[in-house]
């Protein structure tokens, strides 16, 4: 089932296949067929750890970027690493740093990552071993090239899809019954998306600022997503700082503080509209 997520941040079906098998086969012809409707590929796919499916991928999708879901991994810890572990809250919290930083690089993850199996006398632990050999499918530091802002890093969002298409079926529909119950599930979706755009129209919400970005933001986004990028712009205005500027080459690079003392490098290109932050939040281009 593919899933994507509305301009209300609500889940939305685009697209969903019958399969009576979980092989290589049946995942690629589901994927080429997705291809077809779709007219490309999707430049980042997140799936769990089927064998199959990688397989299926790396052939239907090519130039994709397919990375695995963090979230799937995770849960695997405490049944990987023994009892005893699996109850040490300070080992979990530790691991839990190392692996969920969106900010760290690739360096600062192999140290920290290291630093945690060696303080936990985890080195010999297979599962981890193979966790590590892998990471570049699943830690964030090694998705710093992709620009991740929207974008999800789990199947949570697939998850949650369905449950909900799971609580109207059950194993003794007729395919029949199977496509009336799933057809009004996608319908009210859709009804849900018109309902809350509907509400949208008229308003005017209230703005923290002077700045003419947060009137356009108002003007282009809906309510859900603008009190979103309100907190980003009301943030800038009155919580961050600029702590060094530079400029040299044509590159304007700003040093900005946040209100949690974080600091992050703005980059400038002059004369076009090329900004990115390290952040991983911003990327502006022609």
């Amino acid at each position: 089932m593919g899933v994507l997520q509305d301009n209300h941040k609500r889940c939305v079906t685009f697209a969903a296949g019958l399969l009576d098998k979980e092989d290589v086969e049946s995942y690629s012809w589901i994927l080429k067929h997705f291809k077809n409707a779709m007219g490309t590929a999707p430049p980042l796919i997140i799936t769990d750890q089927d064998p199959a499916m990688k397989i299926a991928i790396a052939d239907v999708f090519a130039g994709s970027r397919h990375r695995y879901c963090m979230w799937h991994i995770m849960t695997k810890v405490s049944e990987k690493v023994g009892t005893e572990m699996s109850k040490n809250n300070e080992f979990r919290g530790a691991l839990n740093i190392v692996v969920w930083n969106e900010k760290s690089t690739r360096a600062e993850f192999e140290i920290g990552w290291k630093t945690v199996i060696e303080k936990y006398g985890l080195q010999e632990n297979r599962w981890l071993n193979r966790m590590y050999d892998e990471r570049a499918s699943w830690v964030p530091a090694f998705f710093d090239d992709v620009f991740m802002d929207g974008l999800l890093r789990t199947t949570s969002r697939s998850e949650a899809e369905n449950r909900i298409f799971q609580s109207n079926m059950n194993r003794h529909l007729c395919l029949v019954e199977f496509f009336g119950r799933f057809e009004r599930a996608v319908r009210k979706q859709r009804n849900n998306n018109l309902e809350l755009s509907a509400g949208c129209y008229g308003q005017t919400p209230d703005f923290e600022t002077s700045l003419s970005i947060e009137r356009a933001a108002a003007a282009v986004y809906t309510l859900t997503i603008f009190y979103e990028v309100q907190k980003q712009i009301s943030a800038s205005c009155f919580k961050c700082l600029v702590r060094a500027f530079t400029k040299a080459e044509g590159v304007q690079t700003y040093v900005i503080e946040d209100e949690n003392e974080e600091r992050y490098t703005v980059i400038v290109q002059d004369g076009s509209n090329s900004i990115a932050c390290t952040c991983k939040m911003l990327l502006v281009g022609d």
